[in-house]
């Protein structure tokens, strides 16, 4: 009698004995492989970006030099007054954006650049408690943020 253990134990060894095995290691596939190094010598073939195409500012008639020029970097000192931390965001066009965090009783400096005129700093507490707002001019002059303000 043939135990059912053992039963299938003939059973797959019948069958690997039956099926078709590829070679493991294919030594033509092999002879043909190309080192990385002999790629990397060439010439970049990737296509290129026209540059008046990338150029944000084309459109206006504005060159992007011109555009990076309009920037300004000012630097701020945001101070914290209160005794809560305070998330700092500032405003000054199209999108709101976040500063920095400063730690209760604490400050902080921060170079901010943009080419809006005006820079409208905002601080509210982790809770969403608004602490104020304080409108600073871009004038690459340092200027200081205090809040509660």
């Amino acid at each position: 009698m043939i135990r059912p253990v053992g039963f299938c134990v003939w059973i797959a060894m019948l069958c690997a004995a039956c099926a078709d095995t590829d070679p493991l290691i294919d030594a033509s596939a092999t002879d043909s492989v190309t080192v990385a190094s002999q790629l990397e010598s060439g010439p970049d073939v990737s296509p290129q970006v026209d540059a008046i195409e990338a150029d944000p500012f084309g459109d206006f008639g504005v060159d992007t030099n011109g555009a990076a020029a309009t920037a300004q970097e000012t630097p701020v000192w945001l101070v914290n007054q209160s005794r809560q931390p305070l998330i700092i965001t500032a405003r000054g066009g199209a999108a709101t954006v976040v500063v920095d965090t400063v730690a209760a009783a604490d400050s902080a400096f921060v170079r901010i650049n943009t080419r809006a005129l005006t820079l409208e700093l905002s601080a509210r507490t982790p809770g969403g408690v608004a602490m104020g707002t304080v409108v600073l001019p871009m004038d690459s002059e340092p200027r200081r943020a205090a809040f509660p303000h």
